[in-house]
């Protein structure tokens, strides 16, 4: 049994709409954001959104329309294209912006129309899911940016938007109840209740959450080496992060003076890791990373049904490391189950579906 503790406030991302009310009326003129954004002419085009609660019953067109699901890491974009016909194509490109960042939504167009470009799309897409690490819904002016984006790219029938988290739960987990707690240079987890209600906890970020990822790993390794940089405990993580940058001095500035420190600091927690199993101020670290993710994965279950399965994904806690280990010795006696699939997988699931689902954290459009 799960039991909630005080140590961490919970957010979810849930949101209910009133009986009878259509989102598309919440959400800003399409074609106002498209012209703000200089996105190419006739990319906002206008979409029935569809209230929550159960459709018509068009499982036998889904199963027989194309289906276009696309994972948009910030490193790589990867797109399966599912044909009427069965037939299956794949393709990978750079990484997807933030879209709502300044330039973003233009730099998005692109590489969807790379994706475009080398996949055999046909003349109508059935459904293109996008599962993205920048977007978060339900958001009306999030969403409607995003369904710019595509509708500058692509021509489809539906659009299903979500953060890859949703694609990653799906594909890991299937549509049932359960865990899933994705660790990266962030970490959040997704929690699926009894009535397939969706829940998200932490992946607030590097300054009011993460706790346990990458960055937390990196940055309280640094923080200890830089605050005594000739502790003779911390010689095997200061000789690492030397070895990386060339000096102390050389690191800050790597820190400090690029565009990311966020990402500088995550890349640290893999040395960190690597070196649990034989340096004690690593173990350290590494222990108090495994404790946080326990955590996570403590409060989100709370939020599943009793007896839910829970999965952890990502490159950190890769099965056989340190970090990993001590999950899952911090699980017992409650064991980790394998993922089933990945985030195409689970896009894939998801355009499938003949109803909308998860929409406390997912956003279903349906163009006339």
């Amino acid at each position: 049994m799960w039991h909630r503790t005080p140590r961490r406030t919970t957010w979810r991302a849930s949101v209910r709409m009133p009986r009878g009310s259509r989102w598309s009326s919440l959400m800003p003129s399409t074609a106002a954001i498209g012209s703000s954004l200089n996105l190419p002419r006739g990319c906002a085009r206008p979409c029935h959104t569809w209230p929550p609660g159960p459709l018509p019953d068009r499982s036998r067109s889904m199963e027989t329309s194309s289906i276009l699901a696309i994972d948009a890491g910030a490193t790589k974009t990867r797109a399966r294209l599912i044909l009427a016909d069965g037939r299956v194509s794949e393709a990978t490109v750079e990484g997807f912006p933030v879209v709502t960042a300044e330039g973003g939504a233009e730099r998005a167009v692109s590489v969807l129309r790379l994706l475009a470009e080398r996949l055999p799309l046909p003349e109508r897409i059935g459904t293109v899911v996008l599962g993205a690490n920048s977007v978060h819904v339900p958001h009306p002016a999030v969403e409607a940016l995003v369904l710019d984006v595509l509708g500058a790219a692509l021509s489809f029938e539906r659009a299903i938007i979500c953060s890859d988290m949703v694609t990653s739960y799906v594909g890991a987990l299937g549509l049932s109840s359960g865990v899933v707690l994705a660790a990266g240079t962030g970490a959040i987890a997704m929690a699926v209740d009894a009535d397939l209600r969706a829940h998200r906890v932490d992946g607030l970020g590097a300054f009011l959450g993460d706790h346990g990822s990458g960055f937390r790993i990196g940055h309280e390794a640094l923080t200890a080496v830089y605050r005594d940089p000739t502790a003779e405990s911390l010689r095997a993580l200061r000789d690492a992060w030397i070895g990386i940058h060339g000096s102390l001095e050389a690191g800050a500035h790597a820190v400090y003076g690029g565009h990311s420190s966020v990402q500088v600091i995550a890349s640290f927690a893999r040395p960190v890791i690597e070196l649990a199993d034989s340096d004690p101020a690593a173990r350290a670290f590494v222990r108090h990373a495994a404790e946080e993710l326990r955590e996570t994965i403590r409060l989100a279950a709370d939020l599943a049904a009793p007896g839910a399965p829970v999965t952890v994904l990502g490159s950190l806690a890769t099965p056989g490391n340190a970090l990993h280990r001590d999950i899952v010795e911090l699980l017992a006696p409650h064991t980790l189950a394998p993922a089933l699939g990945d985030a195409l997988d689970g896009a894939v699931t998801l355009a499938r579906s003949s109803s909308p689902l998860f929409l406390e954290v997912s956003a279903w459009h349906q163009h006339p």
